[in-house]
């Protein structure tokens, strides 16, 4: 009924006898239904047409329809080849992160067509034999007629060409970073790029397009959101190209390596990534002027990205040490920009290390830094306000609202960064500084809603339930730990991932739960990576749930394993697991 309605839309006289027939034929298939009219309509009737092209009983449904598709790309070849040629290089496009293509990605594969109303023509020869389909103005190809046109172009000399013309077009599209669709479209030029090995290219699209780096926004390559939210990916990219680009080249790529690795548990192979950098900027020092900002921040992100994989490895006093070799070449710069970011991530080592007094002087220098700012007297006023908190929360906001940058995403997650790791000091505080904390934790929160980031939103929640939980408040301290946790759904970054789990399992010992299971989901979770200071946490926080469950035995098993990581960095909390290990004796 069906394939009847729809030939009578077409103008297509049909009889029950044939109808059933092709209709059996063709297993009712749509895309065969679409596509047996064109034929048809060159025939007198229905009975006609299937009269000169019923096919064999014996054959399969699937093996029929694609004969029938098959049977149409010959005579479109033979009629109409400019027609067949576009057929054959749309096959190029993968039709699945973007799953529809405009006009103009059409329009871009007839090279060979001159005028802009011929190409409208043999695109619509295409539409009105059912060999595209349009939605919402957009076209794509069915699966199978994919199949077929991309076997034909890989057999001729135009499979280079019509990738690089897919490449471009997307590659010209793609020009906000911050905007999705358009993230997708860099994303499907750097595969086509890659296509067809143009790695020059692949690297101007993951650096420039993806993460929106540029000469007067360098940072991007380590701190660009889409780091973030693609992590997994961005650094698989870099993988595959980074070891066959030029040396200039290849050494801006390797910081957003870098910086993945460490946001997936790879700390090692971040470090080896540090000490690449700073062996190429050391060659290039040799080339260059003395004051290429290329060279200097490609060395400082060095020696940033070192000094955060050895704070995850849980070596504190060696990432300060990095830090503040960042903190020396941003100085030799002279620029400010530079000396904003050496300082935050000094200020990153202080709150893991736990000082968080030189942490917060850090991340307000380096706030004002940034905004091409010295530090304000109003600035310095507000600290020694810090024991009269209701009279200084006016004066922050005051301030906060005075010096906001332009609003755009990506300077909203920029702020949150710094209001964010400010919370996180005052959490880490005396409890008297407790409305502080809350605070900047609120205001975080609010910046990532404003910049509609999944992983800052994570953390702001995670900060929220640290402060509450400080002070007791156990309601609001667990619906904030519930939306940390919910959010981190499809999370890409693995120590989004632990950190969150820890602080809730931590939490639940706290409460006196048992969170021995989800503790050891948490524990594989951790074996292969380098977060050896969350595994040491993580192990202490194990054995101190069995030992309050009065399970001494695996208390015991899991404090040695605390113990052995703890003693081996030289942390405080071997301290801890020593105290508890005397309990456990005891």
């Amino acid at each position: 009924q069906a394939w009847e309605q729809f030939f009578c839309s077409q103008n297509i006289q049909t009889d029950t006898l044939t109808l059933n027939a092709i209709h059996k034929a063709y297993g009712g298939n749509a895309l065969a239904m679409t596509i047996v009219c064109d034929p048809i309509k060159r025939y007198r009737n229905l009975a006609d047409y299937w009269q000169q092209h019923k096919t064999d009983d014996n054959l399969l449904v699937e093996t029929r329809i694609e004969n029938l598709i098959e049977e149409q790309f010959n005579r479109l070849e033979e009629i109409y080849p400019e027609a067949y040629r576009l057929l054959c290089r749309l096959a190029c496009y993968r039709y699945q992160d973007v799953p529809s293509i405009p006009i103009e990605g059409l329009l871009c594969l007839l090279w060979d067509v001159p005028k802009e109303q011929q190409q409208k023509r043999v695109v619509k020869s295409l539409e009105y034999r059912s060999l595209v389909e349009l939605s919402n103005k957009e076209y794509y190809l069915h699966p199978a007629i994919q199949a077929l046109a991309r076997a034909r172009l890989e057999s001729t000399d135009e499979w280079e060409i019509a990738n690089r013309k897919v490449a471009e077009y997307y590659f010209d599209i793609a020009i906000d970073s911050e905007d999705k669709k358009q993230v997708k479209a860099a994303f499907e030029a750097f595969k086509h790029f890659y296509e067809i090995q143009d790695f020059n290219y692949c690297c101007e699209t993951l650096l420039y397009k993806i993460l929106g780096a540029n000469n007067h926004n360098l940072d991007n390559l380590r701190c660009s959101v889409n780091i973030w939210n693609y992590t997994n990916r961005i650094l698989k990219m870099g993988e595959n190209i980074v070891e066959k680009l030029p040396e200039q080249s290849k050494l801006l790529m390797l910081i957003p390596i870098g910086v993945c690795y460490s946001d997936l548990g790879k700390n090692y192979k971040a470090l080896k990534v540090s000490k690449e950098i700073i062996e190429i900027t050391e060659r290039f020092g040799k080339l260059y002027e003395s004051n290429n900002e290329e060279i200097f921040f490609a060395k400082v992100a060095a020696y940033s990205i070192s000094g955060r994989a050895n704070i995850l490895i849980g070596k504190f006093q060696e990432s300060l040490d990095e830090c503040e070799k960042a903190m020396k070449t941003a100085n030799d710069s002279n620029l400010t920009k530079l000396k904003a970011l050496a300082l935050y991530e000094l200020g990153r080592a202080y709150i893991d290390a736990n000082k968080p007094g030189r942490a917060v002087i850090c991340f307000v220098v380096a706030a004002f830094q940034a905004m091409g700012m010295t530090v304000s007297e109003e600035a310095r006023k507000n600290f020694k306000l810090l024991f009269n908190i209701p009279k200084l929360l006016p004066q922050i906001e005051n301030l906060l609202q005075k010096n906001s940058p332009q609003d755009t995403r990506s300077n909203n997650i920029k702020q949150f960064r710094i209001i964010y790791s400010i919370a996180q000091c005052f959490n880490l505080m005396p409890l008297s500084l407790h409305p502080l904390a809350e605070f900047f934790a609120m205001k975080a929160l609010k910046l990532a809603e404003s910049a509609d980031d999944k992983s800052c939103k994570t953390w702001a929640y995670l900060e929220l339930a640290i402060c509450y939980s400080r002070i007791g408040a156990q309601k609001k301290a667990s619906s904030y730990y519930e939306k940390a946790e919910n959010n981190l759904i499809d999370e890409d970054e693995t120590f989004v991932i632990v950190t969150v789990l820890s602080e809730i399992a931590k939490w639940d010992c706290q409460q006196d739960r048992d969170s021995s299971e989800s503790l050891e989901k948490l524990e594989k979770l951790l074996q292969d990576t380098d977060f050896h200071y969350l595994q040491a946490r993580v192990y202490y926080t194990i054995s101190l749930t069995y030992y309050k469950l009065g399970r001494v035995a695996r208390a015991n098993s899991y404090c040695d394993r605390a113990l052995s990581i703890a003693t081996e960095l030289g942390i405080p909390l071997a301290k801890e697991c020593q105290e508890l290990k005397e309990k456990l004796l005891s």
